[in-house]
């Protein structure tokens, strides 16, 4: 009996010391998945405490990257004049562009002035080449007219203009085409009181043309003409018998 009890202790002592161990066991298990994920979480805190290292050592070189920058801007800063300088610079500025834009406006003013001018000379230009253009259609229908009654004078002008290389100097007429007259009045009275051998002659400028002229036209080819010499082109003064106001005076008495 006392062994049977001995037994039934043992038995029980042994349930209880395997509960025990079972309990430990888990208490170990537990323990030990606690160990791993701390590892687990060092592991991550190393990782993360590298990639902030790294990160940090990059912000540190950025730093260092921006000082030198502003240390670089500070030099040049030393270039510059000062800032009560450079505000008299800005305002000196200020001014010669306010002075250019006045000088730009009166350049303009100008411009328009010389281009209204410019277009009055214009208008006067063609004006005045419609008047040279209608002159010589005045003296076109004159030399026409003054030809056809004097055939022959046709002819010598028409040998003249053909030859002009010929001459030395420029050589005129006949003088009845190079006037223009501004009035029937005028020509009226040109006609009446200068002669019509003096109106039909040639004007030439020096005796080499004059003879070359009259040897052309009067000897070989048989035609009238008249040739006047006025030596290099330019008139000599005329000695009047009369004053201007004994002119005057014989104008208004007498109607001379």
């Amino acid at each position: 009996a006392k062994l049977t009890s001995d037994v039934s202790r043992m038995k029980g002592r042994f349930a209880a010391l395997d509960k025990t161990l079972r309990q430990s066991q888990k208490e170990y298990e537990k323990c030990l998945r606690k160990a791993e994920n701390y590892t687990d979480e060092m592991e991550t805190s190393m990782s993360d405490l590298h990639a902030l290292d790294s990160i940090q050592r990059q912000a540190e070189r950025r730093v260092t990257t921006q000082k030198e920058k502003v240390e670089s801007l500070e030099a040049q800063m030393g270039d510059y004049p000062p800032e009560n300088e450079i505000e008299d610079m800005i305002n000196e500025a200020r001014n010669s562009a306010t002075d250019c834009r006045k000088k730009v406006q009166l350049t303009k003013i100008e411009l328009g002035r010389v281009a209204q001018q410019l277009k009055e000379r214009e208008q006067e230009e063609q004006a005045s080449r419609a008047k040279l253009t209608k002159m010589n259609d005045d003296r076109a229908r004159r030399k026409e007219r003054i030809f056809r009654q004097h055939p022959k004078l046709y002819e010598t002008y028409s040998w003249l203009d053909q030859n002009r290389k010929m001459f030395r100097r420029p050589v005129w007429g006949p003088i009845a085409c190079e006037i223009t007259t501004k009035s029937v009045n005028t020509a009226a009275y040109l006609e009446q009181h200068v002669p019509n051998s003096f109106l039909k002659a040639y004007v030439v400028e020096c005796k080499e043309d004059y003879n070359l002229l009259y040897r052309e036209v009067r000897e070989k080819r048989r035609l009238p003409i008249n040739v006047v010499l006025v030596e290099n082109g330019k008139l000599s003064n005329i000695s009047r018998m009369y004053s201007d106001r004994k002119l005057r005076m014989l104008k208004q008495d007498h109607g001379v």
